[in-house]
């Protein structure tokens, strides 16, 4: 298992303003990032399939979008939703940190390719941090919208979890619906 990004698509740091070719955005999307941190997924994920083919193992890499704890989601501060731009490069998307790490243990505990092979997962939230039809969204910011296709529905995200929810049977629990305003006991530190 390792750790990707939606940076590997190269949206949110191209030097201009880029929508998906389709919606949802699944795995199988040109990944054509133009800076250091999307290259440097893109190559990670490359250096997995080759472990993968080379010593014959599983190996996911999971491309979280903006990761969120309960109780402090700046996806939902007023600064970004009252900024159309400061989230339009990813869509408005985020994640849950449970939700990261219940995929984790997916990965890690889940036979997704038994023989061997690299799978990449998208690892998002299945709501907007808006709360807004997503389609809208799109429309106003960028003046156009991708091909939609099913799993776009309302305030939905634009990445796609359909291969995670078959191969790891994960699916996002969590919005920031109930997670921003949630008290939640941080995690300790375990030393032996």
């Amino acid at each position: 298992m390792q750790a990707s990004s939606d940076g590997a698509y190269g949206f949110f740091f191209a030097d201009e303003e880029l929508l998906p070719d389709e919606l949802p955005v699944t795995e199988s999307h040109p990944r054509r990032p133009e800076d250091g941190y999307g290259l440097s997924k893109v190559a990670a994920e490359a250096v997995a399939a080759g472990v993968a083919r080379r010593h014959g193992v599983q190996v996911a890499s999971i491309r979280p979008s903006w990761i969120q704890e309960p109780g402090g989601y700046p996806c939902r501060d007023p600064d970004y939703t009252g900024n159309l731009a400061a989230g339009a490069g990813n869509y408005w998307s985020y994640v849950d940190a449970r939700d990261v790490a219940e995929m984790v243990h997916a990965a890690l505990t889940t036979a997704f390719a038994p023989d061997g092979g690299h799978e990449a997962f998208n690892c998002v939230a299945a709501d907007n941090a808006l709360g807004e039809p997503l389609e809208e969204l799109l429309a106003r910011y960028y003046g156009d919208v991708p091909e939609a296709g099913p799993g776009v529905d309302g305030d939905g995200g634009a990445y796609s979890v359909a291969k995670a929810a078959s191969l790891l049977d994960w699916t996002p629990e969590h919005s920031w619906r109930d997670a921003a305003e949630e008290a939640v006991p941080r995690p300790e530190l375990v030393r032996d």
